[in-house]
């Protein structure tokens, strides 16, 4: 059922199910059931990671799926691009710059702007009322402390720093770092920019090589691509000013080695739990480890 696709480690329970039969099924029956733990998993992240790292995993399985022997089937399917499409609305939207404005293409179709969404997260929505809600009842309780030190009525309350302490308790390292980042940067927004930051550093790395002599020029490209590609200079200007250039693109360079870094360790890590492990369980092992490095490179 869809409550336990949900609620259970569905993939582990299926692998467990079928790994006997496994090398019975047919290529058509066993990418249907890779799609149901790839599926299972995006409900996950769906919740875990913000609308950019969301959206960066989709384009990955994408990617992953389209140089794979058996492509994802439910990809092209009504639901499967209703997902992508409102994935990337949570991030962006392309609409009309103005009502009467006209593309410089000539084909009568309206200019188009780049209009950010950033939606938020809901879990760092609920943790932003969760710390407001605790810091509210904490200068309620100093206040009544410091009332209760002036009647000279005492007060046991200990409103120091060192009493004032949250804990928060997180499931992995990856969360953890999306934490720190969303507390560090005030609760706003910034963590967000700096992940579609990194999503648009992606999309110049592939424009650039198109824009050489002898191709295309920036007016000629799709009018997202292109947008996106404007909306780069815009969002690192913001973040970093006009100033910090070469600072954001050595935290970029570390960035990059550091994947790579653990991109080998990875790969290392799942040659040898394949090892010894029937056909479907290594065959289940390989399909987690692709959606983790996508994962990772979102």
């Amino acid at each position: 059922t869809i409550q336990q696709c949900i609620s259970t480690n569905f993939g582990f329970v299926l692998s467990r199910q079928l790994d006997g039969d496994w090398h019975r099924l047919g290529r058509d029956v066993k990418q249907s059931i890779n799609d149901l733990k790839t599926l299972s998993s995006l409900f996950h992240y769906l919740i875990e990671y913000d609308c950019v790292q969301f959206w960066r995993l989709l384009q990955g399985v994408k990617a992953m799926s389209a140089a794979s022997r058996s492509p994802s089937y439910w990809m092209l399917q009504d639901a499967g691009e209703n997902l992508f499409r409102l994935a990337k609305e949570r991030v962006f939207r392309l609409v009309a710059a103005a009502p009467d404005k006209k593309n410089a293409s000539g084909d009568g179709r309206p200019e188009l702007k780049l209009k950010q969404v950033l939606e938020d997260k809901p879990k760092e929505v609920l943790l932003h009322q969760v710390l407001t809600e605790v810091e509210n009842r904490w200068n309620a309780r100093v206040r009544k402390a410091q009332k209760e030190a002036k009647e000279g009525s005492g007060s046991s309350f200990p409103a120091t720093p060192a009493s004032a302490n949250v804990l928060l308790m997180v499931k992995d390292e990856r969360t953890l770092r999306s934490v720190r980042s969303y507390l560090s940067s005030g609760g706003g927004k910034r963590a967000t920019s700096e992940n579609f930051l990194n999503y648009l550093e992606q999309v110049v790395d592939k424009v650039k090589p198109m824009l050489r002599p002898g191709g295309h020029n920036q007016d000629s490209l799709p009018a997202e691509q292109r947008l996106l590609f404007e909306e780069h200079s815009r969002v690192k200007k913001y973040l970093f000013g006009a100033d910090a250039r070469n600072q954001y693109n050595q935290l970029v360079e570390e960035d990059r080695k550091k994947l790579l870094d653990w991109k080998r360790k990875h790969r290392r890590v799942v040659e040898e739990k394949t090892r010894g492990v029937g056909t479907g369980g290594a065959d289940t092992i390989r399909q987690k480890a692709y959606l983790e490095v996508a994962v990772e490179e979102s």
